[in-house]
């Protein structure tokens, strides 16, 4: 299991595995005043050694599919390159196959884990693992592929280049939602410190204060439960002028 997946206190695991695991009849020991809490969608099954997961098939032909879509999009590319070569539009195609070679690199990763599990099944711990460390890095990069798009003058007006981009995002996202995984984009909502991570302040009068005015990398859920923060600029107050 890796460092990573390890989510759930010690002390918290042991505890209710004691009383799942206590023989017919035994009575587990239970405050009379402090019942236990309910446990979240991940807690409950971090715990449990049953395979709650299927093989995951999903993941491997929409990395494939998604590989497929970015090599359209590179020779799509390359058919207009003549038309308008530049430096902006190279670098932004080989950012494209750099995303294509790691879809590919990811789906074999995921092939290896679910060889080493399949006897089990995957957990709730190793899915969170897998999606932290090999699916998420994909669907930032396809993320940021898109914004580099839009920020790019030579391309922004490229209506197809865009259209294959937002196709790739897609299938990542409907993959993802496959495993109950969704996404957080909390662009103009208020600053949330459990489900979002400010990484910058910036000053302005026409947003309410600790808005999100912008979104530079977005956060997901898994079972209704916190995966990853997203990265979020929040609006602040004017700073005070010394007169």
């Amino acid at each position: 299991m890796r460092k990573d997946a390890r989510f759930c206190s010690k002390r918290c695991a042991t505890r209710f595995y004691a009383q799942a695991t206590a023989p017919a009849g035994a009575v587990a020991f239970m405050p009379p005043a402090r019942p236990l809490p309910a446990l979240g969608p991940l807690a409950r099954l971090a715990l449990s050694e049953l395979p709650l997961v299927p093989a995951p098939a999903d993941f491997c032909e929409g990395l494939t599919l998604i590989a497929n879509q970015l090599a359209t999009l590179r020779q799509v590319g390359a058919f207009k390159q003549p038309l308008a070569p530049s430096r902006e539009r190279a670098s932004f195609f080989d950012g494209v196959q750099m995303i294509e070679r790691q879809a590919l690199q990811t789906r074999e990763q995921i092939r290896a884990i679910w060889e080493h599990h399949k006897e089990k099944g995957l957990t709730l711990v190793i899915l969170r693992a897998l999606l932290l460390d090999d699916m998420l890095p994909v669907c930032d990069n396809l993320y940021l592929s898109g914004q580099a798009l839009r920020m790019t003058p030579i391309l922004a007006e490229d209506v197809t280049l865009q259209e294959l981009v937002g196709l790739a995002l897609a299938t990542m996202l409907s993959i993802l939602k496959s495993f109950d995984v969704a996404t957080i984009e909390p662009m103009g909502e208020h600053f949330d410190p459990r489900l979002h991570e400010a990484v910058q302040l910036v000053e302005r009068t026409d947003v309410p204060t600790l808005s999100v005015v912008d979104v530079l990398r977005p956060g997901f859920l898994i079972g209704g439960e916190p995966l990853r923060a997203a990265w979020v600029i929040v609006s602040g107050m004017p700073l005070a002028t010394s007169t």
